[in-house]
């Protein structure tokens, strides 16, 4: 029978080991909750070494926390390169933000944009660097997709005074919402046209022309033909009224529009009476063809080429 003596001996040699063991920076197998790990514990004299590691800097600079490298984890990320020269930078960031459609209300904006703001978070030289060239691409001056027709702000409105001034081209697309206009689509101050300094080209696309007399129809209660046309109208000369710096305006259609119709002659001659230069879109190609031919991009273009374009029936003859 163990004596009463030799039990304490033990249990003040059990605890004298147990007190070694945590002072002591171990790499050896721990047990944490039941499994067993190879990853030392780190312990309050390593966390004050690395406190004391790190380099104080002023505040004009961004810290740079000195971190234990972990072979567990990988290799660390280099941080950005401030030290690039500013063609390579921008650069870089044109490479990051810039997408390739129209910034636009997007339910998919969440995937397809806002992991490219991580940069924003890098340094604020950085982000006063990075947001100018976000901004440098095109945006829709009103939402584009159909389930934004109940939206009461678009996007430009949502966006403050600062990035307003970085927008150089916006785009407007119409002819799909013409039997009932959205209230988003307006030229009041409160869009903030009069702050986008840098705002020189307006692409306008037209989806569908609601001139055509198949949709005479369809129009909606109480609209004519000259509806929706005096509408379209009202938003460009609100906009030339707006907008201090709009040198271009340029026209582009989906292949069922033609050039001569009554609402894309409306519209050039608005365009002309506000003393803006007009351009043609590459979609069409209608500054290069007659008005009556078809397009060298699309639909109509594979057509033509394949012989199957307007005008080119009579050529074929059928043999009995």
């Amino acid at each position: 029978m163990v004596s009463k003596q030799s039990r304490a001996q033990a249990r003040a040699a059990a605890a004298t080991r147990s007190a070694e063991t945590s002072d002591a920076v171990d790499s050896s197998r721990t047990q944490i909750a039941g499994k067993t790990i190879d990853k030392p514990v780190p312990t309050p004299s390593d966390l004050a070494d690395s406190l004391l590691r790190m380099k104080i800097h002023d505040d004009s600079e961004q810290p740079q926390p000195v971190t234990t490298a972990d072979p567990a984890s990988g290799p660390s990320r280099p941080p950005f390169r401030l030290d690039l020269p500013a063609e390579l930078r921008l650069r870089v960031y044109e490479e990051l933000l810039h997408v390739r459609d129209p910034l636009d209300l997007d339910p998919l904006n969440y995937r397809r944009i806002v992991p490219r703001f991580n940069i924003f978070y890098t340094s604020r030289q950085v982000f006063e660097e990075a947001y100018r060239v976000f901004y440098s691409q095109p945006i829709n001056l009103y939402p584009a997709d159909d389930r934004y027709n109940r939206v009461k702000y678009s996007l430009l409105e949502r966006l403050p005074t600062r990035y307003r001034k970085e927008i150089p081209t916006m785009c407007m697309q119409v002819g799909s919402d013409w039997t009932r206009q959205p209230k988003h689509q307006h030229t009041r101050p409160e869009l903030g046209l009069a702050e986008c300094t840098s705002f020189k080209l307006l692409k306008v696309f037209v989806r569908l022309d609601p001139s055509e007399e198949w949709l005479r129809g369809f129009l909606g209660k109480n609209n004519t033909v000259d509806t929706y046309q005096q509408h379209c109208l009202d938003l460009l000369q609100g906009i030339f009224e707006q907008a201090p710096n709009l040198v271009a305006v340029e026209i582009d259609a989906n292949p069922g529009v033609r050039k001569q119709s009554l609402f894309i002659t409306a519209l050039r001659k608005k365009v002309e009476e506000g003393g803006k230069r007009l351009l043609w879109g590459p979609l069409r190609g209608w500054d290069k063809l007659d008005p009556d031919e078809p397009g060298s991009i699309g639909l109509e273009g594979l057509m033509y080429s394949l012989a199957l374009g307007p005008g080119l029936g009579a050529t074929v003859q059928v043999v009995a």
